[in-house]
């Protein structure tokens, strides 16, 4: 993956300026840093979402400074479309569109695409909305989302799946790749990881997910960049075969290495109990009374008046950066405690 084509940790949400499911939110929240919205300046529509907002994981982008492209994207690509001109395989995505009532914020249109719509009475003005007939509202805001999806390096995701198609032809021309609205939960599936669903979600507070999120940052984000490399290598393949033998090479070494990952970690607990019986006696028994404070007051502070509470909290310090160690070196390690706590 190029520089150019990283992302910062950061995803786009459309096509509505309001979040339509919130266990999605929370389940994208378990793989993204932050997500962002198109919300117009002068428009404000929280709800649900304001913890969200307060502990900024959801961010309002003006979609101001990307409304030329847009108009230029939208005449490119779906103007033709909405004139006649169907290309065959993206009828299917136009029958979708069709069959849905889109209204549209009068600020997220430029000055001169909303003149030449409403001349073409493709848009009719309702208060700050514009109506629009059926196809222009989605076809727009994919547009929309592209553009500032491309300049702001957000990949798009949505918690509508039935835009997935239409966002893929927007996007590569064709309707057969992975979705460019949700690629990553879609190679998730595709490799078989125990990522979470938004209905697993239902019952887990804003509060759990940022606890978890804080105490499983680091592998959070290593996590992350690994499957966004792989999605990357993925999206460049165009034939099937070499998809599905990528896909099941991926999946077997992914498979291993989380088991080695696991027989590591047990290892290391093994190691670390043989260790504390090969230091001297007052040692461990300085260790234990470290840490289980029923042993009593004053057998711990004949231990500490020995001088051995050093050696003892030097070994635990020990154990603990050797765990620290396995973890840092497995970017899968994620799963493993996303599984137990959510799926």
């Amino acid at each position: 993956m190029t520089e150019e084509e990283q992302n910062f940790g950061t995803a786009l949400y459309y096509p509505y300026i309001r979040i339509q499911d919130e266990n999605w939110l929370k389940c994208a929240l378990l793989y993204w840093d932050r997500v962002r919205r198109i919300v117009p300046e002068q428009l404000a529509d929280n709800g649900i979402v304001d913890p969200y907002i307060e502990e900024g994981l959801l961010v309002d982008t003006n979609p101001r400074d990307y409304r030329d492209d847009a108009a230029s994207f939208f005449k490119t690509h779906f103007l033709p479309t909405i004139e006649g001109n169907i290309q065959p395989d993206f009828a299917e995505c136009a029958e979708f569109l069709s069959k849905l009532n889109m209204t549209v914020y009068n600020t997220k249109f430029c000055d001169s695409l909303r003149d030449e719509l409403e001349e073409k009475n493709l848009i009719e003005r309702s208060g700050p909305w514009y109506r629009t007939v059926p196809v222009v509202g989605g076809y727009f805001m994919i547009s929309l989302a592209s553009v500032m999806s491309e300049k702001t390096r957000a990949p798009m995701i949505t918690d509508t799946p039935a835009y997935e198609k239409a966002s893929q032809y927007s996007l590569y021309g064709r309707t057969d790749e992975v979705g460019a609205a949700d690629q990553t939960h879609d190679l998730l599936l595709k490799l078989e990881l125990p990522f979470p669903c938004p209905e697993s979600l239902a019952d887990i507070t804003l509060s759990q997910i940022l606890a978890f999120r804080k105490k499983y940052n680091d592998e959070r984000m290593r996590f992350r960049e690994v499957i966004e490399e792989l999605k990357f290598a993925f999206s460049k393949l165009e034939d099937d075969n070499a998809k599905l033998d990528f896909l099941n090479e991926k999946k077997q070494k992914i498979a291993t290495a989380v088991q080695d990952h696991k027989n590591a970690l047990e290892s290391s607990h093994i190691t670390t109990v043989s260790s504390a019986f090969q230091v001297s006696a007052p040692t461990v028994v300085t260790s234990v009374a470290s840490f289980l404070p029923f042993l009593g007051t004053v057998s711990t502070t004949i231990l500490i008046s020995a001088g051995i509470l050093v050696s003892g909290l030097t070994w635990y310090t020990k154990v603990r950066q050797d765990k620290r160690q396995l973890v840092k070196d497995c970017p899968w390690h994620y799963m493993l405690p996303l599984e137990k706590k959510f799926t």
